[in-house]
Protein backbone atom coordinates (compact mmCIF):
# COMPACT_ATOMS: atom_id res chain seq x y z
CA UNK A 1 0.00 0.00 0.00
CA UNK A 2 2.83 2.39 0.86
CA UNK A 3 4.61 1.70 -2.45
CA UNK A 4 1.41 2.48 -4.34
CA UNK A 5 0.95 5.68 -2.35
CA UNK A 6 4.54 6.83 -3.05
CA UNK A 7 3.96 6.34 -6.79
CA UNK A 8 0.53 7.97 -6.85
CA UNK A 9 -1.33 4.75 -7.65
CA UNK A 10 -4.41 3.09 -6.27
CA UNK A 11 -3.17 0.13 -4.22
CA UNK A 12 -5.51 -2.25 -6.09
CA UNK A 13 -3.75 -1.41 -9.37
CA UNK A 14 -0.39 -2.36 -7.87
CA UNK A 15 -1.93 -5.53 -6.38
CA UNK A 16 -3.17 -6.67 -9.77
CA UNK A 17 0.10 -5.73 -11.48
CA UNK A 18 2.44 -7.45 -9.01
CA UNK A 19 0.17 -10.29 -7.84
CA UNK A 20 1.00 -9.31 -4.23
CA UNK A 21 -1.53 -8.33 -1.57
CA UNK A 22 -1.63 -4.73 -0.35
CA UNK A 23 -0.06 -5.75 2.96
CA UNK A 24 2.93 -7.49 1.26
CA UNK A 25 6.28 -6.02 2.29
CA UNK A 26 8.80 -5.88 -0.54
CA UNK A 27 12.38 -6.69 0.46
CA UNK A 28 15.09 -4.06 0.11
CA UNK A 29 16.33 -3.76 -3.50
CA UNK A 30 13.56 -6.06 -4.78
CA UNK A 31 12.66 -5.08 -8.33
CA UNK A 32 9.08 -3.92 -8.73
CA UNK A 33 7.59 -2.83 -12.02
CA UNK A 34 5.34 0.15 -11.41
CA UNK A 35 2.45 0.19 -13.90
CA UNK A 36 2.37 3.27 -16.10
CA UNK A 37 -0.50 5.65 -15.71
CA UNK A 38 -0.53 6.16 -19.46
CA UNK A 39 -1.37 9.54 -20.79
CA UNK A 40 -4.45 11.57 -20.20
CA UNK A 41 -6.28 13.12 -23.11
CA UNK A 42 -7.24 16.69 -22.41
CA UNK A 43 -8.53 19.38 -24.71
CA UNK A 44 -5.64 21.38 -26.16
CA UNK A 45 -5.52 24.49 -28.28
CA UNK A 46 -2.62 25.47 -30.50
CA UNK A 47 -2.46 28.86 -32.15
CA UNK A 48 -0.10 29.15 -35.12
CA UNK A 49 0.28 30.98 -38.37
CA UNK A 50 -0.16 29.31 -41.75
CA UNK A 51 3.59 28.76 -42.32
CA UNK A 52 3.95 26.83 -39.05
CA UNK A 53 0.70 24.93 -39.65
CA UNK A 54 2.04 23.67 -43.01
CA UNK A 55 5.37 22.56 -41.48
CA UNK A 56 6.48 18.92 -41.56
CA UNK A 57 6.35 18.75 -37.76
CA UNK A 58 2.73 19.85 -37.48
CA UNK A 59 1.52 17.93 -40.53
CA UNK A 60 3.39 14.77 -39.52
CA UNK A 61 2.91 14.63 -35.77
CA UNK A 62 -0.34 16.44 -35.04
CA UNK A 63 -2.23 16.06 -38.31
CA UNK A 64 -0.81 12.72 -39.52
CA UNK A 65 -0.97 14.21 -42.97
CA UNK A 66 2.37 13.81 -44.77
CA UNK A 67 2.57 13.15 -48.51
CA UNK A 68 2.82 9.33 -48.93
CA UNK A 69 5.02 9.68 -52.00
CA UNK A 70 7.74 11.22 -49.76
CA UNK A 71 7.06 9.75 -46.30
CA UNK A 72 6.23 6.32 -44.91
CA UNK A 73 5.23 5.95 -41.27
CA UNK A 74 7.45 3.39 -39.52
CA UNK A 75 6.27 3.77 -35.92
CA UNK A 76 3.58 5.69 -34.11
CA UNK A 77 2.56 6.09 -30.47
CA UNK A 78 1.12 8.82 -28.28
CA UNK A 79 4.68 9.89 -27.44
CA UNK A 80 6.14 10.14 -30.92
CA UNK A 81 6.19 9.09 -34.55
CA UNK A 82 8.94 7.90 -36.86
CA UNK A 83 8.75 8.42 -40.60
CA UNK A 84 10.98 7.09 -43.35
CA UNK A 85 11.90 9.58 -46.07
CA UNK A 86 11.29 7.86 -49.42
CA UNK A 87 12.82 10.23 -51.99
Amino acid sequence: GELAKINGLNSKILEVSTGKEESYLFSEFEKVEIPAKGYELRPAFFFMDDEIFKSVLIQGFFMDNLDPKYFSKVYSSAWGKVYKFLK
